[in-house]
């Protein structure tokens, strides 16, 4: 079950830390979470936002362990904001091109596009992301 929690961070920092189970349906859940900050954020910052926690959650139900994928979403006081996403797995993590086939595995070039910085928490494969306030 989701454990959904707007609060506030240090700094006046908003944000939310969702829990959700390792299916398909995760990522309409995820998207769900991601709306409660409408209005906080401009538009375009939310497609974006939207659109990278999607493909997160997607390639762990895709490609990871099975296990809960937790995500967590801080936003600053200027609009600028963090993100993370994992299910505590480990491996390879690469946003490689020549590696992808053109109807599948998109996924993180797609997060490389949208957001200003992104990585991974190694070990683990763990996804965290930044996008910039809008302008």
């Amino acid at each position: 079950m989701s454990q959904y929690q707007v609060r506030g961070r240090p700094g006046g920092k908003r944000g939310f830390d969702v829990t959700l189970p390792s299916r398909p349906s995760a990522c309409a859940r995820a998207r769900e979470q991601v709306e409660q900050l409408r209005g906080r954020l401009p538009q375009e910052q939310m497609a974006d936002l939207r659109t990278i926690v999607t493909e997160l959650v997607a390639n762990c139900v895709l490609h990871g362990t099975g296990d809960a994928i937790s995500l967590a979403v801080d936003v600053s006081p200027e609009d600028s904001v963090h993100g993370r996403v994992g299910d505590g797995g480990t491996g390879r993590v690469a946003a490689d091109p020549a590696d992808t086939p053109l109807d599948a595995g998109l996924g993180l070039l797609i997060v490389d596009t949208l957001a200003a910085r992104w990585g991974v928490e190694a070990p683990s494969t763990d996804v965290w992301f930044e996008l910039a306030p809008a302008v």
